[in-house]
Order: C-alpha cells, then structure tokens, then sequence
C-alpha cells in the first residue's frame, strides 16, 4: 500500500512541479524576461513545445508537454552539495 501511495504522490508532486514551470516561462514571458545560466538552456529547450500564446486559455498542452520533459531537465539542477 505504501508503494502505491508513493507512486500517486510521484506523479502528484510532477504535475505540481509542471504547473510551477509553466507558470514561471509564462511570467517570464509576460515581463519579456530573458534568464541566462543553466536556468536559461532549460526554458530554451522547453520553449518550442510551449505555446507562445498569453491569453487565457487550456494550459493543459503545455502542463503535458513539461511532465514529458522532466527527467531530462532534471540535468540542469545542482545539488546543493555541489555548490
């Protein structure tokens, strides 16, 4: 039970972090915001597969395309043993 419980929050906890960087690309779009550094390669690299469009709409396209994408930004983070 406790597996199971853990693989919800899994999948819970990357939905949360996918709402969390759609919001943040698209505030950094609105300001018109451009972030350097390793932050930067990152929304590089998810920018193509977010819609540009600002107006209120369905976010649920771009929330998908994040979840899908990321393990592979997980290389742009630093532990912080690292720093």
């Amino acid at each position: 039970e406790a597996a199971r419980q853990l693989s919800a929050a899994i999948v819970a906890a990357r939905e949360v972090v996918a709402c969390e960087v759609v919001a943040a690309v698209r505030a950094l779009r609105l300001k018109g915001v451009v972030v350097g550094g390793r932050l930067g390669t990152a929304i590089d690299e998810l920018a193509p597969s977010l819609d540009a469009e600002m107006a209120d709409r369905d976010l649920g396209p771009d929330l998908r395309a994040v979840i899908t994408q990321l393990d592979g930004l997980s290389r742009y983070v630093t532990l912080v043993e690292e720093v």
